[in-house]
């Protein structure tokens, strides 16, 4: 560190959970502070709900930052978009929660760690948010920036994580009338630790 940083910054450069330099990959992948572990057992936890044959590793650094290159075929060789798309989207959110966490933790809470079922909501409330958004974005006031409603739908991202699913009517997508939500049952399970 420069050494005209202020006391605070240096303070802050040096996680008070663990010790450890309060970088990147720290942050997203390594913290022992309660959040980011958490948050990546819940997607692993969506991911295998939903992909039962592909299993889920918890990303490190490198799979966080490459993941918009995701690329997920079936046995084939046909690419399973909606598949992809999930998995796009759980690692993007997933690591910009662990990572608005921390800053939170850090900066405004005086280093005051989440408690689980905190973090367990926020990562609700971020992925059903999301969830809302591909609806919206079936709307064909986006233009070229357009959902279709059958990769929301048929093409299955969100197909076994809806609550009540079965009772949902064919145009859940486009019906704003309709309230739609994930399955809040992704409780803790521990896996494998990607690096």
């Amino acid at each position: 560190l420069r050494a005209n940083y202020t006391d605070e910054i240096k303070e802050r450069a040096t996680c008070q959970h663990d010790h450890k330099l309060e970088d990147i990959t720290h942050i997203l992948v390594n913290c022992e502070s309660i959040g980011q572990e958490l948050i990546w057992n819940l997607a692993g936890n969506l991911w295998s709900k939903k992909n039962s044959k592909i299993e889920w590793e918890r990303p490190g650094l490198g799979v966080i930052i490459g993941a918009g290159l995701a690329n997920i075929s079936s046995q084939t060789g046909k690419r399973k978009s909606g598949d992809e798309r999930l998995y796009k989207i759980l690692i993007a959110e997933s690591s910009y929660l662990a990572w608005k966490l921390c800053c939170e933790r850090v900066i405004q809470n005086n280093n005051t760690p989440f408690t689980e079922q905190e973090v367990e909501n926020r990562w609700n409330y971020m992925m059903n948010e999301h969830l809302q958004l591909d609806r919206r974005m079936t709307s064909l006031n986006f233009g070229k920036k357009w959902v279709s409603p059958k990769l929301v739908k048929a093409t299955s991202i969100w197909k076994g994580l809806l609550k009540a699913e079965d009772f949902l009517p064919d145009d859940w997508v486009t019906n704003t009338g309709v309230l739609v939500g994930i399955e809040s049952d992704l409780r803790r399970q521990t896996g494998p630790r990607g690096r």
